[in-house]
């Protein structure tokens, strides 16, 4: 009983301490999407309903690509649009993508949904 409530003080001290700071993640090396790796980008779909509620955002998408066939095998969400509806439509468009065989195995791919001003 001693030893956990000592290690229940020594966790209650450890955790007070204000100096501390978080681990940090490393920088990723993926690289950013060039044009000239790509076969086929289609562009996401654009929901109109997301459109006329003025529901806007960019993110980050993290493409794996299998690199003999340039085919799309998954797609994360590296930094979130904002909009879930958003993040959605972003992964369905660019599952369909098409790299350059041998050109890349993965990649990082920002998308944007804007509103044009008229």
């Amino acid at each position: 009983m001693k030893l956990a409530r000592l290690a229940c003080i020594i966790f209650v001290l450890m955790s007070v301490h204000t100096d501390a700071q978080l681990p940090t993640a490393p920088q990723s090396d993926i690289p950013f999407f060039r044009d000239d790796i790509a076969l086929e980008h289609p562009t996401p779909e654009y929901p109109r309903a997301l459109r006329a509620k003025h529901i806007t955002g960019a993110g980050v998408f993290e493409v794996t690509v299998d690199a003999l066939s340039g085919l799309v095998t998954d797609v994360s969400t590296f930094k979130s649009t904002g909009s879930r509806a958003l993040d959605a439509c972003a992964v369905k468009a660019l599952k369909r993508w098409i790299f350059r065989p041998n050109s890349v195995v993965r990649v990082k791919v920002p998308i944007a949904f804007t509103l044009e001003e008229h």
